[in-house]
């Protein structure tokens, strides 16, 4: 068991997470030129294999994000989308 904050997880939970998380990046590298077009210079989260949320303020993004996973946004990336510029991912 691993605790987080007031949170307690099994290791295979945590496991899922991250793995959940490499398929939302993976996910966004695919899809970065789709995204460039359609969220220039703005924060953007994706779940899986779709964009849930995006906003120019990564501190909103992040707060709404939290909302909607109240336990913590596992699997969740978020990518900073400007063009030209090589991703910056937070997973």
């Amino acid at each position: 068991m691993v605790k987080v904050g007031p949170y307690t997880f099994t290791e295979e939970e945590i496991h899922q997470w991250f793995t959940l998380g490499e398929e939302s990046q993976r996910w966004m590298t695919e899809h970065r030129d789709e995204l460039k077009q359609r969220y220039p210079d703005e924060w953007v989260a994706c779940f899986k294999d779709q964009v849930i949320d995006h906003d120019k303020s990564l501190k909103r993004l992040c707060r709404r994000i939290w909302k909607r996973f109240p336990e913590g946004p596992h699997g969740v990336a978020m990518d900073l989308i400007i063009s030209g510029e090589e991703p910056v991912m937070i997973v």
